[in-house]
């Protein structure tokens, strides 16, 4: 977990929570994010929270032996563990077309061009919603204006779109 950014930031902020900033570096954090100063404490006071439920997820191992599972179903009447799962085992799960889909729909919610050589990273997820980075190649995007122009380069002499001259 130590490599995991969303872990190891709310870690930090929970620390320099815990520590304190003056009101001047409050003041300078919230400047330099161009927020209030009262949102830069919330955001410190998010982190906290975010890390107290991260915590003992953190420094369990998994998978659960059955003497852990009997603890905490003793302790909290449920278990409760953090289970990593790559990606790529989620949309191998799918069949092509689903996948050819839910690639498709990816595509389209990063741009309206046509995309092609698309790659993807989950970047971070919140609670159900994965935020994806799309990258990918794209054929040149010419403007609108411009296809009407080049329209009118194709009328020959003689075409009837061409009016008496």
């Amino acid at each position: 977990m130590k490599d995991v950014d969303f872990v190891q930031f709310s870690r930090l902020l929970d620390s320099i929570n815990a520590v304190g900033l003056t009101e001047t570096q409050i003041k300078a954090v919230a400047t330099s994010m161009e927020i209030e100063s009262k949102d830069v404490r919330q955001l410190l006071n998010r982190a906290a929270a975010r890390w107290e439920d991260l915590k003992p997820l953190v420094e369990k191992t998994t998978p659960l032996s059955e003497d852990q599972v009997s603890e905490e179903l003793a302790e909290n009447g449920k278990v409760v563990a953090l289970v990593k799962v790559d990606f790529a085992e989620i949309i191998g799960k799918l069949d092509e077309e689903a996948l050819e889909e839910f690639i498709d729909d990816v595509t389209l919610r990063a741009s309206q061009v046509d995309f092609s050589s698309v790659d993807h990273k989950v970047l971070f997820a919140e609670n159900d919603t994965l935020y994806i980075k799309v990258s990918a190649t794209a054929e040149e995007v010419e403007d609108d204006e411009d296809d009407e122009d080049d329209e009118d380069d194709d009328i020959e002499p003689g075409d009837p779109r061409v009016g008496p001259g």
